[in-house]
């Protein structure tokens, strides 16, 4: 090696050990590939457009070219050896981050090459060419379709939002660097077409290979346009103010629920934010099936999101959580028409989910947002709010902790200075020009505001806990998943595709290889062995002691062995009155397992000690059973007011409102804080609205 090469070997070394000082960048996968990925291309890309100019031999244009592929290597060697070392590594990442690095420095060095072998001006014209690419290509794809993972030439590939739990290598990425290096060759090989005749034929056969590869771009996922994720997913159903755009396997009574409560929301809202019904374009609401689905389809898999900045306004849930965030995802939709040009947004991260958060109303049945803050002893100073305002801290700390902070706050200001000052500020986070106050006493007067929110000592603890939840830059390995994570997400894949043959088989294969499962692994498999009988296997297997006390319990009735049973429910269950009705009361052992195990979808006969392990039951099955709630019944938990509130909206979907309006009374009299009142009147104002529309 020259000393010019020790000496860029040598800063590519540093650069390294530099990246290993930083959270996200310290650990060898797409993140830390990207950002090499971009500044490779423009150091290599640069230094080709002009040190090529005067070598312009094939020999020395390709040992530059080995040369700069080397140097990202060796930069890399440092982020290798520290993810090794934090325990981090994995497969999936090296492969993701060297096939975005690598044809990286390959492109942008050819087309350095290019433009120093054709233009008068190859730098400028060589790093125009990288940002259009890098920049140009990634906005024009932004806008025209709805998924959240990217692919590019300079940076390589985006695999969705950061907060999923881990990324996977994506073997669409192989078939789109052969496009990249399709590229790189046309662009090696234009500028001698006129010296060398060889050339011809390796020029033609990438330039037919390139146009093939684009005819299936759309097939093979590196695009999503709007109309392929509507082929795939299949339904299609119109309301007055949305459409959704669903997977067909959802059953049609679902989506008709899920219809209202779009409308519903969507009226409540425009009401709210002063904005004019009939000027809101139709909705479109992707609805998948499962979350896997989602992120197959979209890069999405856990987030549900809004993709504002495209030209249709759309947002994308699965299936099982549209009921609970619905109302979060259209205010997004709906701040749409207040946002900066072009990006449909703020600029501001706190902005944009404070305003959801403030108006999604209360998910949480033990405590509103505004408790969420004022429980605690301190409440976030104006500098930790400007902080949260900046366009990239938000997203950087705790998500639940800077959630709440930015519900609270932006709710409260919507309360004291209305939808039009909340609107004004909203683009540019403009808070104080907004409200002709400085952000000091925007903050001293919501911190006043605080004072007056009661709270008790378990909304102190929740409260502590949601402010205690660790961000993404927290996280020991944020983008890697342990051999049981893969495990674990496969499995629930199965469980959600009701493919019963695959995950068991999988659960199995699961107790064998790891030395210990979450509980809930065990009580699946528990389970299948109590519905066929092999309770006395049960009790002999190696991971007896891992299930939860309820399955021992269960187990131990099956087995009739009440004694074993009273000491498993006094030791687990001292306050549970179910399992003290069982134990007292042999005789309903039998019928109490019979609705454990979902043989029994009638509780017009069951004791009401019952009722709520039949709720659960109806609503985590999506059973369509009838109940009629028991005289003197009330909710005494916060589990069992929301298996209420579900089983209220499950009634509504089955057309029974009548039974709706009867549970209804028993959640409006079981509301005895801020946050059950809050749900309950919600709750209430869904079911007026659900016979209305129905008369």
């Amino acid at each position: 090696m020259t000393g010019f090469s020790k000496a860029v070997a040598g800063l590519a070394l540093v650069m390294g050990i530099g990246f290993c000082l930083f959270p996200l960048t310290n650990e060898l996968h797409f993140f830390s590939g990207i950002i090499l990925a971009v500044l490779a291309s423009f150091i290599f890309g640069g230094i080709a457009a002009t040190k090529l100019a005067y070598k312009r031999t094939a020999r020395s244009g390709l040992r530059f070219l080995m040369m700069s592929m080397l140097y990202v290597l060796i930069a890399g060697i440092p982020v290798l050896l520290y993810t090794l070392i934090k325990g981090c590594f994995s497969g999936d990442g090296l492969s993701l981050w060297l096939l975005i690095t690598l044809p990286a420095v390959i492109f942008s060095v050819s087309i350095g090459r290019f433009c120093a072998l054709t233009f008068k001006k190859p730098l400028l014209t060589t790093i125009s060419l990288l940002l259009f690419v890098a920049i140009g290509v990634f906005l024009i794809e932004l806008y025209l379709y709805p998924q959240v993972y990217f692919f590019n030439h300079v940076w390589g590939y985006w695999p969705g939002p950061v907060y999923e739990d881990f990324f996977e290598f994506n073997p669409t990425l192989f078939y789109y660097r052969f496009i990249t290096i399709g590229w790189a060759l046309i662009f090696w090989l234009a500028p001698i077409i006129q010296k060398e005749k060889w050339v011809r034929l390796p020029l033609g056969l990438a330039t037919i290979s390139i146009m093939i590869a684009y005819t299936n771009i759309v097939n093979l996922g590196i695009v999503r346009p709007e109309h392929e994720i509507a082929r795939k997913l299949g339904g299609i159903h119109q309301t007055e103010h949305a459409v959704l755009i669903y997977d067909a396997r959802i059953p049609e009574n679902e989506i008709r629920l899920m219809g209202m409560l779009h409308d519903f929301h969507i009226e409540e809202l425009a009401y709210t934010l002063d904005l004019d019904l009939n000027e809101l374009p139709r909705i479109r609401s992707y609805i998948y099936y499962h979350r896997w689905q989602k992120r197959e389809i979209t890069g999405a898999g856990r987030t549900n999101y809004v993709p504002v900045w495209n030209r249709n306004p759309q947002m994308h849930m699965h299936r099982q959580v549209v009921n609970d965030i619905v109302r979060h995802e259209l205010v997004h939709v709906l701040s749409r028409s207040f946002g900066l040009p072009i990006i449909n947004a703020s600029i501001s991260g706190a902005m944009i989910e404070g305003l959801a958060v403030a108006l999604e109303g209360t998910q949480n049945p033990r405590i509103t947002t505004h408790q969420t803050i004022a429980a605690r002893e301190e409440y976030p100073d104006a500098r930790f709010i400007r902080s949260l305002f900046n366009p990239i801290s938000f997203y950087t700390g705790s998500g639940p902790r800077n959630y709440a902070v930015a519900g609270s706050f932006i709710g409260w200001m919507l309360d004291t200075f209305g939808a039009e000052a909340v609107k004004e500020a909203y683009a540019w986070a403009r808070v104080e020009s907004a409200t002709g106050k400085t952000l000091d006493e925007l903050v001293s007067e919501w911190h006043r505001f605080l004072d007056t929110v009661d709270t008790d000592t378990g909304q102190d603890l929740l409260a502590a806990a949601i402010f205690a939840s660790p961000g993404l830059i927290d996280r020991h390995c944020a983008f890697s998943a342990s051999p049981l994570q893969r495990d674990a997400d496969t499995f629930n894949r199965l469980l959600a595709e009701s493919d019963t043959l695959s995950y068991m088989q999988l659960l199995d294969e699961m107790i064998e290889r790891h030395e210990r499962l979450p509980a809930a692994f065990y009580g699946i498999k528990a389970r299948q062995k109590l519905e066929s009988g092999a309770y006395q296997n049960l009790m002999e297997t190696d991971w007896w002691e891992f299930l939860t006390p309820i399955f021992r319990f269960d187990t131990h009735l099956m087995a009739n062995q009440p004694e074993e049973a009273f000491l498993v429910f006094k030791e687990f269950f001292p306050e549970s009155k179910l399992g003290e009705f069982v134990l007292e009361n042999p005789d309903y052992s039998v019928l109490y397992l019979q609705i454990k195990f979902g043989d029994l979808m009638s509780c017009a006969h069951i004791p009401d000690e019952f009722l709520f392990l039949w709720l659960e039951h109806a609503t985590l099955q999506k059973e369509e059973g009838l109940c009629a709630p028991k005289s003197g019944i009330l909710p005494q938990t916060a589990r069992e007011f929301t298996l209420i509130k579900r089983y209220i909206y499950q009634l509504i979907k089955m057309g029974e409102t009548d039974l709706a309006e009867n549970w209804l009374s028993v959640l409006l009299q079981a509301s005895v804080n801020q946050a059950t009142l809050e749900q309950a009147n919600e709750t209430r104002r869904f079911l007026n609205y659900s016979q209305i529309i129905s008369q």
